[in-house]
């Protein structure tokens, strides 16, 4: 099924790049937080609600997440890339160092409380704004979480990945799920249909 022509829910190539080249602006944590998000395709709420416990070690030595959905009130296991690997044991470093215990989440604030995505999405939206941070028509770019992983799912879709790989790494149990998230661009879209027309 094909969307509408309706407004996309994802960024566009333009704005993605205009998103990473304020992360630098961003306090280090909302930093990290953004390119979680850029690169994981989970939902803030997921995200915010990570433990130090659910960052687990495969036995070969890469890492993957047990990720709770509480949307659909199930778990999920994400493998991880060596560099969001590095990033999240970085932060619980950080943050035990800092607390002088382990704290509660992996993403914390200054007293070590779990991070309001309200009060995130307030933050980035201030930087945005002071940064000049533009949408595709022209307007102030407003920080939407759910936006990065519509991003990540039809980035996935676009590059070649197939429907049951995409719905897998967001960790949908079915693919009609999918259709919420991807934008087909004509060319793929085209490219795939070739060898059928």
């Amino acid at each position: 099924t094909f969307k509408s022509t309706k407004e996309a829910r994802y960024f566009t190539d333009e704005e993605m790049k205009n998103i990473t080249a304020v992360i630098k602006k961003l306090n280090k944590t909302d930093g990290k937080i953004i390119f979680c998000l850029m690169t994981l395709g989970v939902r803030i709420n997921e995200l915010l609600s990570l433990t130090p416990s659910c960052l687990l070690q495969n036995d070969d030595g890469s890492y993957y997440l047990v990720i709770n959905q509480s949307k659909v009130k199930r778990e999920y296991k994400k493998e991880l890339s060596s560099r969001i690997a590095d990033i999240l044991k970085n932060e619980i470093e950080r943050n035990t160092k800092r607390l002088k215990s382990k704290p509660d989440y992996i993403f914390v604030d200054s007293k070590g409380n779990k991070i309001n995505s309200h009060t995130l999405s307030n933050r980035i939206n201030k930087v945005f704004y002071l940064e000049n941070v533009l949408d595709r028509n022209g307007n102030p770019l407003r920080f939407r979480s759910h936006r990065f992983r519509a991003t990540v799912a039809t980035s996935l879709i676009n590059s070649g990945y197939g429907a049951k790989e995409t719905a897998k790494i967001l960790g949908h149990s079915s693919l009609e799920s999918l259709n919420h998230y991807i934008k087909l661009h004509d060319e793929n879209t085209l490219k795939q249909l070739a060898p059928r027309l």
